[in-house]
């Protein structure tokens, strides 16, 4: 069943009259519950992560599929004061290695968006013939969630923080680590902070078991929001500058975003793995790496960002600022006027 609706998915997406269709179905069907939740949700307390977690409906505000992940079009329509549609896919995090998504190539767009130089000359490498901007670590284009005033008050409540963010799940995948070895190393640290925000995925936010672990070692839990959630990268952003130091167990998209906004960063060493809840999920799971090249050229860049932040420290370092360039694409950040000129003359 899911192999066929894979099957029709890719068939509508190929279609421009067929998503325009789709996508103003969902919006009659889910258009009013979807604005009330979103507007309820943006003066929630940054702090009230079971709400902030409970699932959303889909509601297109762009048409590709992707590009409605983790308010990353809401947050560049907004940065270029532009309503339209962006017609392009937007890569919603760091992919490494020569590995393309699927749909990154059955869109009918006029544009790819990614971070980095590196990144662009994989999508060259891979056949990608359309015009590809970049455009950096897409954090830099969100509104911040608390305003000055507010930062200055909330940080001044928790002081000295530090910010976890542990691997995550995902749709139908459970990330599968030893929390409690990943608790002790953070117990190791705590001396040094006043509080301690864990920043769970929010389908692990809604996943008790998770949760009950953090919070009886007197962890905070945060989130950023369910992924359909317009506000997600503005909660994301405030919640970095809230922090002293962040960490991980797992290379991700978050690091970059840490070192942009000068937080330093530490990866802890441990062994993750994702568990399908089927063999078929499995299959698709895997299926998204599906040529020894991929795996491997994923693997190289990934034990290049591991490396560069394997070391615990308080400062950042010039190298690790050196990887984050080469993966995030800081220097690619543009302006409102020059990021609103290349997509009018991508359209030209």
């Amino acid at each position: 069943m899911k192999i066929f609706l894979d099957t029709i998915r890719s068939l509508i997406i190929r279609s421009e009259f067929l998503i325009f269709l789709m996508n103003s179905l969902i919006k009659i069907k889910n258009g009013h519950i979807y604005k009330k939740e979103i507007e309820k949700r943006s003066g929630l307390n940054l702090f009230d992560y079971s709400s902030l977690a409970t699932p959303l409906p889909y509601y297109p505000n762009d048409k590709v599929t992707d590009n409605n992940y983790y308010g990353i079009s809401n947050a560049l329509k907004e940065y270029m004061h532009y309503k339209g549609d962006l017609d392009a896919y937007i890569e919603h995090g760091v992919f490494l290695g020569s590995v393309i998504p699927k749909n990154e190539r059955l869109w009918k767009i006029s544009r790819i968006i990614t971070f980095s130089e590196n990144r662009k000359k994989f999508l060259l490498q891979g056949g990608i013939g359309l015009p590809i901007i970049k455009i950096g670590p897409y954090i830099h284009y969100a509104k911040d969630f608390l305003n000055e005033e507010e930062l200055k008050h909330t940080k001044a409540k928790i002081g000295r923080t530090l910010l976890v963010f542990p691997s995550h799940s995902i749709k139908n995948v459970t990330a599968d680590y030893d929390i409690q070895e990943f608790i002790t190393f953070i117990n190791s640290k705590r001396n040094d902070f006043d509080t301690v925000l864990v920043s769970l995925y929010w389908l692990d936010a809604l996943n008790e078991e998770i949760v009950s672990l953090y919070r009886n070692s007197n962890c905070v839990i945060v989130t950023a929001g369910n992924r359909f959630d317009v506000c997600f990268l503005s909660r994301l952003k405030s919640l970095i500058k809230l922090a002293d130091m962040t960490i991980s167990n797992a290379v991700g998209t978050h690091i970059g975003y840490c070192i942009y906004l000068n937080r330093p960063h530490y990866i802890f060493s441990q062994s993750v793995n994702y568990i399908a809840n089927s063999t078929m999920e499995e299959k698709r799971f895997k299926n998204v790496r599906n040529q020894n090249q991929e795996i491997e050229t994923e693997m190289e860049e990934t034990q290049e960002i591991e490396n560069a932040f394997s070391e615990y420290r308080l400062e950042i370092k010039d190298s690790q600022r050196e990887v984050v360039e080469k993966y995030w694409g800081i220097s690619e950040i543009k302006s409102t006027e020059l990021l609103l000129k290349e997509f009018c003359n991508e359209k030209g």
